[in-house]
């Protein structure tokens, strides 16, 4: 006979529920072994499998053979562009492996509980609820991947999960710092849908300190205003420098 010898560390949030009830009664599509994790599991593990098709679906073997192939061989240029689209598959599976093991670190946290909310509009966050729930924002898995990459960047940093009441805060509140943190976050996004980036980039290495401090909104407004400051003071440098 299975049974609960404590009852949920989270039961003074959720009065409407037995403390001893497992998975709000829901135990078809949830699992919930420590009483905190995700909201619902199944949600987190239809993303992986769907990073994980991604992943399937980027076949370098064509170009490989393409690379290979002496009785029709290719051109320089074709050869270098052959090769730049192998080096980017081999980046974009880094990545994904990356976000994988993301989800993974948010599903061993037994200190918090994560649900993935759609929210509209140009910016999504990281939010706290005052139900203690983390809300992962997104309005597409791209997007979710994108936001999971800095709450395991958090996670993982000495000073943990924090927030103000605009959301999560990064490990670093310095711009540098935070501009990697956006770079590693976009090229996740990448990595899963490239479409879905809100500016075209040819390759995951497109996406890096230039292509983040020029990213601006429909309103035409920078959208990282510090980041933009540290490209900015960059090319201030290199004109004092005469490069």
């Amino acid at each position: 006979m299975g049974r609960f010898t404590t009852i949920d560390p989270l039961a003074e949030k959720y009065y409407s529920v037995s403390p001893y009830a497992y998975c709000g009664n829901n135990f078809v599509n949830r699992i919930d072994p420590t009483g905190m994790i995700w909201e619902d599991q199944k949600e987190a593990d239809v993303l992986k499998t769907s990073i994980q098709e991604t992943e399937d679906g980027l076949d370098k073997d064509k170009l490989q053979t393409k690379l290979d192939n002496k009785d029709n061989p290719l051109s320089d240029k074709q050869r270098g562009e052959t090769e730049a689209k192998k080096a980017d598959i081999d980046a974009m599976k880094s990545s994904l492996e990356i976000s994988k093991g993301n989800i993974d670190a948010l599903k061993a946290d037994n200190n918090h509980t994560y649900d993935l909310v759609n929210a509209d509009g140009e910016m999504h966050n990281v939010i706290q609820g005052t139900d203690g729930i983390i809300k992962i924002e997104g309005s597409n898995d791209a997007l979710y991947i994108h936001e999971i990459d800095h709450v395991a960047k958090s996670l993982r940093s000495n000073n943990g999960l924090q927030f103000s009441d605009e959301g999560l805060l990064m490990p670093s509140l310095s711009p540098s710092s935070g501009r990697n943190d956006e770079i590693a976050a976009y090229r996740a996004q990448y990595a899963f849908s490239p479409w879905s980036l809100p500016s075209k980039a040819g390759s995951i290495n497109d996406i890096n300190l230039e292509w983040v401090a020029t990213l601006r909104n429909s309103s035409g407004q920078v959208a990282y205003p510090a980041i933009n400051q540290i490209w900015v003071n960059y090319q201030i440098s290199l004109r004092k420098a005469g490069r």
